[in-house]
């Protein structure tokens, strides 16, 4: 970390950083010595899209769609070069004609060539090397598929005829009604085919075709081997050819080889690379250091593990991962012998910074391979040795490997080049944990084996293996590492950069704090599952709620608490528990089975039964096992009939039979327990999540290496906390009713704003006053559950020192609430959004391809266009062939298919601006130095019946759509007196020669797509080439507007809602047409839509919705702005260097 300058003036002040799915809120507060706020130095939201692709609905990440776009390309490059290669053997080594397939009157010659080959032996040789170079170009095409992971060789020894060319055997031989050879080839096949005249024009591929459904590279291999050897070619040639037809690059040799893959830091370690995380070493190695760490206490002593009962537990966990069975620590302390409360040390922190864990570690690779869809892949994990489990995952994860980083391994080549495509497809779909390690794959293994056999914890191996001091530990990744998570990736950016950017502005903070949702810290695609997967289950709760007739679930949503009773009535079978006497949800209490020492009760679901109320009463706070056999009714309780009700028990809705069964033995464990559970810990407070604590690892380096640099600075305190701890934050301190954002008052996630607001009240936070939230939560529901006494207000009327600290902090609560709501009054609680100002991946790769219309619509034809039953034509968008000799309007004309075919037609002497080109006998064009004759067909982009077409590109002889790939738009004034402004889409294809370049000064022609599309005031503008811009936009670009001026239509309707008149902010989200511009206000998120929410509001702000207006009616109005905001959040009106874009006013 690079020191802040020393003219900095130093500031005492806490950050505070709130992780949401797609949103990050920032906080900078000053304090005094006491804690107390008494500036608000920053309040920021930034805004970014998770990595995700915008406009992508299935929100799949941008790295992901780059990598299907980067593949396909590289895939079509590798064809174009074995094809170029090929052709290159043929006419140089063989001295063989290349005939061009597409010149051919016959579309089906070479089809008919290659069953000729077959046939009889060509003795010309100038012929037979002819037909043989049109056999090997037209397979070399069309050769079918074959896993990539499989060599030439293995193509000899696949079954022929496949099952594919059997069942084109069948389909030619009930369509001719004759029998043919089991064993003819594709072209044997289709040439027989295509002779009959009934199907001489029909499709042989499509869905259609003779050859639909795929087709295997076996077959064309045997083919080729075939027609070679009959055709008498020498077997040096046969494999030569042989070899560059069925050329494939194995994946394996595509793996990205990157040398900023770190290194070890170990002593003695430092050339080695760090290894996986998703390493099955790495999984064991995390296994071990946390069962290292567990004490088994017996009185007052305790003991740690012994090397044996190190081993078998480590084992006991890696078979239980093998077999996705769901273990607890009561399934440990029964492995080691011991009660479950004997087992100590699992509320400590694991290693290196990680979190206490609440439940054992797991190999979490092992777990994802067996909940696979890959049963080959299953049975596979469960034999192969853990180098071959680790190779193969290099490969599915698609890892960085570094320099010299050897992949080989003929074992994982055999497995992968076993699949077929569709198991290809499922590997493809699993997922590993991202990120390496801080070791090496061999410092991992030594030691795991050290810990092993000395029965010692990681940070005693690591002095006896390597030899370092008790101080030594590694060095965390900088922030802005990636780590392959786009989402994740997203955000260590840009907190990196905030607190850079913090730092050089204030020095380094006393405290920084980190809040994030569970959703914060995955990809957009995972978190949208997990959203889905929750609402599903929200629902099935709701329609069981209705099936039980609960009193609480008429009116309206659930709230925590009903649906824990719901569901626990509902699996005991409206049973008690413990003496089996019917309840209902009216009658029913919530009982813990185990009570914890001290204050507070674990409110897991595997410890919390419904009971009817006399058993209730008699319990009270006792072991349930003690109770059982001592209490008032052990003459109606029986420990083994409770048991067996726990078997008995209906599943819960959305929970598998393996999860069901996991569950009921963690209950029967919690029976039986003898000793009630450790006291309230810190695990209730601090988040958990890796990427959570991998943020905060690297955080504090960041700050530890600033403190290093700089005598006598600061040492920075960094803390994790739940999302329940903020919300409890904001209630309990009264700060949440006092924040006025829009859309009422308290936190509303209809103002984005709400992520400042919660960075603030994090940024407050300390380890003391998070413990005493944590423990009011756990209080509180408990009480809610069991409707129990009002331990929480108790407790602090007994323990005046925690409500002397709890009343303190409300104060500093509700200062704070003041500065943070004058800052929302002075706009300063800001926003900001990353630009794309590159060029980017297209779409084209994924978009669905147009044909051009095979109808010639305007003369009578055989081939009718397809109508609807009113007769009407069918409106699947294609595009147009007209004769060069047809009429050709200005319109049709801007819709030509390259900008060659546009400027060849508008520099035809008879061109005429207004009407375009009138019909011409003996009109002759030159497209790239080709001559186009009057009965040559050309091809235009399709339109709609209104005339109205998108920006497209022509690809693999149909077009896309590129109408969502605009790089920015341009702004001209057209005119001074009254200010007039129009503008011009740029598209990302136009700007292709520009690389390394000024985007958004380059020439753009007149024949370019841009232009083409381009609003025809604006076309006449810039026909005079030296016009400059005004000024550019971009989507997600800023705009400031002037409510005033905008009062009718629905902005107006907006604009007057009460509580909406202020909102000033708004984003460019497109650029729906040549010369409107969508807005959506900033501030306002339809995540917090109600019943109560304005339909005005909705209609600009809903999903789908935005502020459609021109960009003449924006502009001229007045009052625009165009803001452009540092990672503070501060307006940038100037750049010293002139690379950064700017605000501007316009006129």
């Amino acid at each position: 970390m690079s020191t802040y300058s020393a003219n900095v003036q130093r500031r005492h002040y806490r950050i505070g950083i709130d992780v949401g799915l797609k949103s990050i809120g920032f906080c900078a507060i000053e304090v005094d010595g006491r804690g107390t706020p008494t500036k608000l130095l920053n309040s920021t939201v930034h805004l970014h899209d998770g990595g995700a692709e915008p406009g992508d609905r299935k929100e799949v990440s941008r790295k992901k769609t780059a990598g299907i776009a980067r593949r396909a390309r590289r895939r079509g490059l590798r064809n174009k070069r074995r094809l170029r290669e090929l052709d290159a053997y043929l006419s140089e080594e063989l001295g063989w004609p290349l005939p061009d397939l597409e010149e051919f009157t016959d579309q089906h010659e070479p089809w008919h060539v290659r069953a000729e080959l077959l046939d009889s032996y060509v003795s010309d040789p100038a012929e037979r090397k002819e037909m043989l170079a049109i056999a090997v170009r037209h397979i070399a095409r069309h050769r079918g598929w074959r896993n990539s992971y499989t060599s030439v060789a293995s193509l000899a020894r696949a079954p022929y005829p496949s099952k594919a060319l059997i069942t084109v055997n069948e389909r030619v031989c009930e369509a001719l009604g004759v029998t043919i050879d089991a064993e003819a080839t594709q072209g044997q096949l289709a040439s027989a085919y295509v002779a009959d005249e009934r199907y001489a024009f029909q499709a042989l591929r499509g869905t259609q075709g003779l050859f639909r459904g795929r087709q295997y590279q076996s077959d064309t291999y045997h083919e080729l081997t075939r027609i070679l050897r009959f055709q008498r070619m020498e077997s040096a040639q046969i494999d030569e050819l042989i070899k560059r037809v069925f050329h494939v690059i194995n994946p394996r040799d595509g793996v990205r080889r990157n040398m900023r893959v770190g290194c070890d830091q170990l002593p003695g370690q430092e050339s080695k690379f760090r290894a996986e995380i998703a390493h099955p070493a790495f999984q064991k190695f995390r296994i071990v250091a946390v069962l290292a760490n567990l004490r088994i206490r017996s009185g007052r002593q305790a003991r740690k593990l012994s090397a044996d009962e190190l081993r078998r537990v480590t084992q006991y966990i890696l078979d239980s991962s093998i077999m996705l069975e769901d273990i607890d620590w009561s399934d440990i302390a029964e492995q080691l012998g011991i009660e479950r409360n004997s087992l100590t040390g699992t509320a400590k922190a694991v290693f290196e910074g990680e979190p206490a864990l609440r439940r054992p570690p797991t190999d979490a690779v092992s777990v994802i391979v067996m909940s696979s869809k890959l049963t080959k892949l299953k049975r596979w994990w469960k034999s192969a040795t853990e180098d071959d489990r680790g190779d193969l995952v290099k490969f599915v994860a698609n890892s960085t490997l570094g320099e010299g980083e050897d992949v080989e391994n003929d074992e994982v080549d055999g497995f992968l080049g076993s699949l077929n495509d569709e198991d290809l497809a499922k590997l493809e779909e699993i997922t590993f944990p991202p990120g390496r390690a801080a070791y090496s794959l061999d410092s991992l293994q030594r030691l795991t084996e050290r810990m092993l056999a000395d029965g010692c914890d990681l940070h005693e191996a690591r002095k006896r293996e390597f030899g370092v001091s008790d101080s030594w530990a590694p060095k965390p990744d900088p922030i802005g590492a990636p780590v392959g998570n786009p989402a994740v990736d997203r955000v260590m950016k840009e907190v990196h950069r905030w607190l850079k950017m913090a730092v050089d502005r204030w020095g380094v903070p006393e405290v920084v704090n980190i809040e994030h949702t569970r959703s914060g810290m995955m990809s957009t695609e995972k978190a949208r599952e997990l959203m889905d997967s929750n609402a599903a289950r929200q629902k099935r709760i709701e329609a069981l709620a209705q099936e039980l007739g609960a009193q609480a679930c008429g009116s309206g949503k659930l709230n925590q608490v009903t649906k824990i009773r719901l569901l626990a009535v509902r699996r005991q079978g409206c049973k008690c528990l413990y003496c089996g006497d019917a309840i209902s949800f009216e009658t029913a209490d919530m009982d813990h089975i185990v009570p914890r020492s001290g204050l507070g009760s674990t409110n897991d679901r595997n410890n919390l039964v419904a009971v009817c109320r006399e058993c209730n009463e008699s319990k009270r706070n006792q072991l349930f096992s003690e109770w059982a056999k001592t209490g008032g009714r052990k003459d109606k309780v029986s420990v083994d009939d409770v048991i067996e009700r726990v078997w008995s028990w209906e599943r819960d809705p959305g929970v598998s039979p393996k999860q069901h069964k996991a569950f009921r033995s963690e209950v029967v464990a919690r029976l039986k327990s003898k000793t009630p559970d450790q006291e309230f810990d810190a695990r209730s407070m601090e988040s958990v999540g890796w990427m959570a604590v991998e943020l905060g690892k690297r955080i504090r380096g960041y700050f530890a290496s600033a403190s290093s640099a700089n005598e006598g600075a600061v040492v920075t305190s960094v803390g994790l906390y739940r999302g329940r701890i903020t919300a409890a934050a904001r209630i309990v301190s009264g700060f949440e009713s006092c924040v006025r954002l829009t859309g009422g008052n308290g936190k509303t996630r209809l103002d984005r704003r709400h992520h400042a607001m919660d960075a603030l009240v994090i940024a407050l936070l300390d380890d003391r006053i998070a413990q005493l939230l944590a423990l009011r939560d756990n209080l509180r529901f408990a009480q809610l559950l069991t409707s129990g006494a009002n331990e929480w207000r108790l407790y602090l009327q007994s323990h005046a020192s925690e409500s002397a600290v709890m009343h303190a902090w409300s104060q500093r609560m509700r200062i704070a609430a003041e500065k943070f709501n004058a800052a929302l009054e002075n706009g300063q609680v800001r926003f900001t959004m990353n630009r794309r100002l590159r060029l980017g991946s297209s779409r084209a790769h994924m978009d669905s391809v147009h044909s051009f219309e095979h109808a010639y619509l305007d003369r009578d034809s055989d081939r009718k266009p397809k109508v609807d039953k009113n007769g009407v034509r069918k409106v699947k968008e294609h595009g147009e062939f007209r004769f060069v000799s047809d009429p050709l309007p200005v319109d049709l004309i801007d819709r030509a298919e390259t900008p060659a075919l546009w400027t060849a037609l508008v520099k035809n002497e008879k061109f005429d601006p207004k009407l375009g080109l009138p019909a011409d006998s003996e009109r002759t064009i030159v497209v790239h130095g080709r001559s186009i004759g009057p009965m040559d067909r050309i091809r235009f982009f399709g339109a709609t019946s209104a005339g109205n077409w998108s920006a497209s590109m022509v690809v693999r002889g149909g077009y896309v759509s590129i109408s969502n790939t605009i790089h920015h738009v341009r702004i001209y004034k057209i005119a001074d007196e009254p200010a007039k402004y129009g503008m011009l889409r740029v598209y990302e294809v136009d700007l292709q020669r520009a690389r390394g370049k000024d985007l958004f000064s380059f020439p753009i022609p007149a024949c370019s797509i841009s232009m083409r599309t381009a609003d025809k005031a604006v076309r006449e503008f810039l026909r005079d080439s030296t016009k400059e811009p005004y000024a550019w936009l971009v989507a997600g670009d800023e705009l400031r507007v002037n409510p005033k001026f905008y009062d009718e239509g629905k902005i107006g309707e907006f604009f007057k809602e009460e509580g909406y008149g202020d909102v000033v902010e708004w984003r460019i989200v497109g650029f729906e047409s040549a010369t409107q511009v969508n807005l959506r206000p900033l501030r306002i998120s339809e995540e917090g839509f109600n019943d109560e929410t304005p339909q005005a509001v909705k209609d600009i702000a809903g999903r789908g919705k935005s502020w459609r207006v021109t960009i003449g009616a924006l502009l001229e109005a007045g009052g625009v702005a165009v803001i452009r905001r540092n990672v503070l959040g501060e307006e940038r009106w100037k750049s010293k260097d002139g690379r950064l874009p700017c605000s501007r006013v316009f006129e």
